[in-house]
């Protein structure tokens, strides 16, 4: 995820034996700036300059190992991976594996195939759980540390 490399490079900082407040104050800006754009900003929050993974497999067109097939089965499209496996095209289809709630920790039913709607639950869900885990992060950066105008004083 992006948000580790920014956050990497801010403990890195804080964990050095030499400490210049100018370079924890730039730093805490920078965390600060790029957890906003990438995570909690509506307008810049999710583009595909920083999460270019997660939007090269949710186009999953023909230039890409990911695409769409009609399931016969289904009636509904379902995610497929094109693979070479010794020299022969292959195509797998993707699965989600249910939630464990069966017995001793088990999946309750079979794992289901990806369709366009389960991709973008699970996605949305995805997006809510960073974004939350971004905010939690700024809140805690803002109890732990003076802020940015305080070290630049």
């Amino acid at each position: 995820m992006p948000m580790l490399s920014s956050l990497n490079t801010f403990v890195k900082i804080c964990q050095s034996r030499q400490v210049f407040l100018y370079d924890l104050a730039m730093q805490m800006k920078q965390v600060q700036a790029d957890l906003d754009s990438m995570y909690i900003n509506d307008d810049t929050a999710y583009t595909d300059v920083a999460f270019h993974a997660m939007h090269d497999l949710l186009a999953a067109n023909d230039e890409s190992f990911c695409v769409w097939e009609l399931d016969e089965d289904l009636q509904e499209e379902v995610l497929c991976v094109h693979l070479e496996v010794e020299g022969l095209p292959t195509t797998y289809q993707m699965t989600a594996k249910p939630a464990r709630t069966g017995q001793r920790g088990r999946p309750s039913r079979r794992p289901d195939p990806v369709t366009r709607q389960l991709l973008n639950e699970v996605t949305d869900r995805v997006k809510k759980q960073a974004t939350q885990i971004a905010q939690a992060v700024l809140d805690d950066m803002a109890d732990r540390f003076p802020t940015v105008e305080q070290l630049e004083c």
